[in-house]
């Protein structure tokens, strides 16, 4: 007989720890794949997030406008991100300074429980407060201390920008050629609309970490330079595309508006207060031409033409350099086409094309949730009442109605839907909302839009109205105080937002239009990005 070997003792408990190790691997696999988002986010925040802050000069071009900083919080019961943004720019009798202080409270898995923001510009200040309750959130909208516009909405408060790029960096989102699509709040006044988050690559952000002064004048420059690796993330939201360069961890170490502003990583107090706001407004009234120029609309100069359905700019920077393919491209889709113009062979420029473009399909995201629109206001329900017949809208009526409340380019106009019925005046932005809510309460698919017409060097500032046509399969763009179509040359930057010129230009600061034929167009059609 053979003997029978028994496992020793010290095998035996090997054997122990490599069960009692599966089970673990086995426990956590399924921890992890049944732990939702905000779990996740609750343990993963509170071991990687901590305190800091971060501070960039803000540029146009080669022109230094201002400072900005995002600075982060741990609270007992949550997390408050800070934003400070201070430009100076140029007025009708020198330089105004504007600033824009926002605060977002959020709760330990980052749920968004709270926005307090508060601006200053030309005359006036204004302040937004943004509060949940559970099961809604109402926007107040306050200005010099007295309440202008308020609006509810049901449904909880979604992320913000400023809480992105943290949501994307701790639940492993910012991976290369990631997508993410986020609910998130954007613009100002702020809107809730689906935004799109697009990893495009990796990206090494070099900035001053010191300075010295040059001879015995008031002059700094860089004395030293860090870096910090970063990915470049491509958004799509409500308030317009950006270009963000997120740190692996979460923070903001860049920000771009595709046509205008970027926001250049610096030391706030070694290089921007020894340089100065004094010296920065200084300086800028000698880079004032270097600035586009920015009015309100009035309508003036540019009719629509029946004809002239479709529109073609070529887009460059204020230098004459490009833009390039990857900052343009955010704006295409739904009427806007970006092309590689190529005149003869050659290679010329980027264009955007603009024109009522027929979709493959209808949106599938519905429109931003902009508490200003006001649907439920029982004045604006009266009013969209008042036009409904039995076979549909009276636009007929509807048309004569609006043409009775003034256009009031005024920064001080009312902006919401109820405000400008009551007062029988309002900014583009008023008429645009109250035509939305119109439109929404009679069953129509339209959002409102902010956008710029370029005539010659000058960029017209304007809120009007886009409602989707099922028949035609496309967006077709009103002007809220006349009902007729919008002029081909308007070109929508985003569906949120405020069109007063000094809102404006932070997106549109670096870049020129020039418009071309559209009989060019036909041999362009075999390159489009």
């Amino acid at each position: 007989m053979s003997a029978v070997m028994r496992p020793s003792a010290r095998n035996i408990a090997a054997i122990g720890v490599l069960l009692a190790w599966g089970a673990s691997v086995a426990w956590l696999a399924v921890r992890s794949g049944t732990r939702t988002e905000s779990a996740l986010l609750r343990s993963e925040a509170s071991l990687r997030l901590s305190p800091g802050d971060a501070w960039f000069q803000v540029m146009a071009g080669h022109a230094p406008l201002g400072i900005a900083g995002v600075t982060l919080d741990t609270l007992g019961s949550g997390y408050r991100v800070r934003e400070t943004l201070t430009l100076d720019l140029p007025g009708i009798s020198g330089v105004d300074r504007a600033n824009r202080t926002t605060e977002f409270l959020m709760g330990p898995d980052l749920t968004l429980e709270r926005i307090e923001s508060q601006d200053g510009i030309v005359g006036f200040r204004r302040h937004l407060l943004v509060e949940t309750d559970g099961t809604g959130w109402t926007t107040t909208l306050s200005r010099n201390g007295r309440v202008v516009a308020r609006g509810t909405l049901a449904g909880s408060v979604p992320t913000s920008l400023a809480l992105a790029p943290y949501r994307l960096a701790l639940t492993g989102s910012l991976a290369d050629d990631a997508e993410r699509d986020l609910t998130t709040v954007s613009g100002w006044p702020v809107v809730a609309g689906e935004g799109s988050y697009r990893v495009a690559r990796d990206t090494m952000v070099v900035f001053a970490d010191s300075a010295m002064q040059v001879g015995t004048g008031s002059v700094w420059a860089a004395a030293h330079f860090d870096s910090a690796a970063a990915r470049t993330v491509l958004v799509r939201s409500a308030g317009g595309p950006l270009i963000m360069q997120v740190s692996l961890r979460g923070s903001l170490v860049g920000l771009e508006y595709p046509l205008g502003i970027r926001w250049v990583r610096t030391d706030f107090d070694l290089i921007v207060r020894a340089a100065g706001p004094g010296t920065m407004a200084t300086n800028l009234t000698t880079l004032v031409p270097d600035l586009p120029v920015v009015r309100p609309w009035t309508g003036s100069g540019h009719r629509a033409d029946p004809a002239d359905t479709v529109a073609a700019f070529l887009v460059t920077r204020r230098d004459g350099s490009r833009i390039g393919a990857e900052r343009l491209e955010l704006f295409a889709g739904e009427g806007i086409e970006y092309r590689r113009a190529a005149i003869d062979g050659a290679p010329s420029g980027d264009m955007l094309v603009l024109g009522p473009f027929r979709q493959e399909r209808a949106p599938s995201t519905p429109p931003p949730q902009d508490p200003l629109i006001q649907e439920s206001d029982p004045s604006v329900v009266a009013f969209a009442d008042s036009f409904r017949t039995t076979t549909g809208t009276d636009f007929v009526r509807l048309s004569a109605r609006l043409r009775r409340i003034r256009v009031d380019t005024a920064a001080t106009a009312p902006i919401d839907a109820a405000g400008t019925l009551m007062a029988g005046h309002g900014r583009p932005d008023g008429l645009a909302r109250l035509l939305v809510a119109v439109l929404h309460l009679h069953g129509w698919r339209a959002r409102y839009v902010i956008g710029i017409a370029p005539i010659a060097d000058t960029l017209f500032s304007h809120a009007w109205v886009e409602q989707w046509s099922p028949g035609d399969r496309q967006w077709v763009g009103i002007e809220p105080s006349t009902l007729e179509p919008t002029p081909a040359g308007m070109i929508r930057l985003a569906t949120a937002g405020s069109s007063h010129p000094a809102d404006m230009l932070p997106m549109v600061a670096d870049v020129r239009f020039a418009r071309t034929l559209t009989d060019t167009l036909p041999a362009l059609e075999g390159t489009p990005q």
